[in-house]
C-alpha cells in the first residue's frame, strides 16, 4: 500500500511524512474519519512507509526493496492486524479461524484498498447474525505475537481497524499495552467513532483525522482510471458526497444498495394499505443479521433526506443517481415537513430497539404501520 493509493488527505500525508523523516514518531496514532475518506489504507500505507528502506524522494515506500515486497504480499512478519470479528462457535479451531480471517482482510486490502464495516461484515459469511467485536482473547493473541523478537530493524506496526469494538475487557489490557510499549513497536488506530473509545485510551492517541474528500479531488481521481468526461465525474463526484468509495462504485455502475429492494417493497405496501404485505415484510427485515438491519435503518434514514429536499424543490441538494433518483422523485411527493420528522423519530427508535436486543418482529411492524399512516400527499387527510 502506498501514499499515493490514497485519494487526497495531503495534509495528513505531509504529517506522517514529517514525523518519520525526524523520526519523532509517536507510538500509537489514531486515524479518525469515515471508512471512505481513505483511513484503513492511509495507516497501512504508513505502516509500509515507515518500513521502507528506500523511501522515493516524493516521500513515498520505493515498492522494490525487501520490505515493500513483503508488504505488497501483506506477509511482513513486523505488520500485525487487529480488528473486529464474531464470536467463535463452540469448539472452533480458534489459531485457524484467525489466519482464515487475518488472510481474507489483507487479501480485500489489497484488492479495494478502501473497505468499510459493512464490506468486513459480508465477508464473513453465514455468521453475521451476530455482532463484530474485539474480545480480550483477540487482544492476548496480539499480545503474545508482540512478546516475540521482531524481525526486522525498522518498526513493528500493529494497524488496529474498529477498536471501539472492543469489549471492556480488552479495551483494559490494551490500555496497559500501549501505556509501556514494547520497543520500537507502533500502534495505529483506525476508528470512524473515537468517541466510544474509553477516555484513558483515547488521551494516549495522538490523533490524525481525515475529512471527506473534495469533489474536485474525487473527479480528478476517477480520470485517472475512467475516460468519463469531466461533466460526468463530477456529477459522480457530488453524488458521492466525499466518499471515495461510493464514487468509484458510481463509476463503475455498481452502486446499488442491496436495501433499495427493501425500502421500494415498504413503500409500496404502505401505500396501498398491504397490512399482510407489511406484515410479511416485517418478519422477513427481522431474520437479516444485526448488522445488516443496521445498514438498512441507516440507509432509509439518508434516503429520506434525499426525498424531502426534491419535495422542497432542491434537486441541487440531492445526491443520488440512477434507480435511487428514481425511486426518490416517485415518493418525494409524500414526504413532506409534516412526516419527516416522524419519519426520522422511528428510524431512530427502531435502530435503538436492535441494539437492545428488542424483538425485531414486533419492533418492524410497528414500524411498518407506521408507514402506511404517514405516507400520503401533503394536505390529505
Amino acid at each position: 500500500m502506498f501514499f499515493r493509493d490514497v485519494v487526497g488527505q495531503e495534509k495528513a500525508k505531509s504529517l506522517l511524512r514529517k514525523y518519520a523523516e525526524r523520526q519523532q514518531i509517536p507510538h500509537a496514532l489514531l486515524f479518525t474519519g469515515e471508512d471512505y475518506s481513505g483511513t484503513l489504507p492511509l495507516a497501512v500505507a504508513f505502516a509500509q512507509y515507515v518500513n521502507c528502506q528506500s523511501p522515493t524522494p516524493e516521500g513515498d515506500s520505493c515498492g522494490v526493496c525487501p520490505s515493500c515486497e513483503l508488504f505488497r504480499q501483506m506477509k511482513h512478519p513486523d505488520f500485525l492486524l487487529l480488528y473486529p470479528t464474531f464470536s467463535p462457535e463452540s469448539g472452533a479451531n480458534l489459531l485457524a479461524k484467525e489466519l482464515h480471517e487475518t488472510e481474507l482482510l489483507a487479501t480485500m486490502l489489497n484488492e479495494k484498498k478502501y473497505l468499510t464495516e459493512e464490506d468486513w461484515n459480508n465477508a464473513l459469511v453465514g455468521q453475521s447474525s451476530k455482532q463484530l467485536l474485539v474480545s480480550v482473547d483477540n487482544v492476548m493473541r496480539l499480545l503474545e505475537k508482540l512478546s516475540y523478537k521482531s524481525v526486522g530493524k525498522g518498526y513493528r506496526v500493529v494497524v488496529f481497524w474498529r477498536p471501539e469494538k472492543m469489549r471492556a475487557d480488552a479495551a483494559n489490557r490494551m490500555l496497559k499495552t500501549i501505556e509501556e510499549p514494547p520497543d520500537r513497536t507502533l500502534f495505529l488506530f483506525v476508528s470512524s467513532h473515537p468517541e466510544l473509545l474509553l477516555s484513558t485510551i483515547l488521551s494516549r492517541l495522538q490523533q490524525i483525522y481525515l475529512p471527506p474528500v473534495p469533489k474536485k479531488v474525487i473527479a480528478e481521481s476517477l480520470a485517472e482510471i475512467s475516460d468519463e468526461t469531466e461533466e460526468t465525474r463530477m456529477r459522480i463526484a457530488n453524488a458521492a458526497q466525499g466518499s471515495v468509495i461510493e464514487a468509484r462504485e458510481l463509476l463503475e455502475g455498481k452502486k446499488v444498495s442491496p436495501y433499495l429492494g427493501a425500502m421500494q417493497r415498504l413503500y409500496r405496501f404502505a401505500y396501498k394499505r398491504d397490512y399482510m404485505g407489511l406484515m410479511a415484510w416485517s418478519a422477513e427485515m427481522a431474520k437479516l443479521g444485526r448488522e445488516e438491519q443496521k445498514a438498512m435503518l441507516l440507509y432509509f434514514a439518508k434516503m429520506l433526506r434525499e426525498m424531502f429536499m426534491l419535495h422542497i424543490q432542491r434537486p441541487d441538494l440531492c445526491f443520488l443517481l440512477g434507480d435511487e433518483l428514481e425511486f426518490a422523485r416517485n415518493v418525494s411527493p409524500f414526504i413532506n415537513g409534516n412526516n419527516v420528522a416522524r419519519f426520522l423519530f422511528e428510524y431512530s427508535t427502531t435502530y435503538f430497539q436492535l441494539t437492545r436486543n428488542a424483538n425485531m418482529t414486533i419492533a418492524y411492524s410497528d414500524f411498518s404501520i407506521l408507514h402506511a399512516k404517514l405516507i400520503k400527499p401533503l394536505g390529505t387527510k
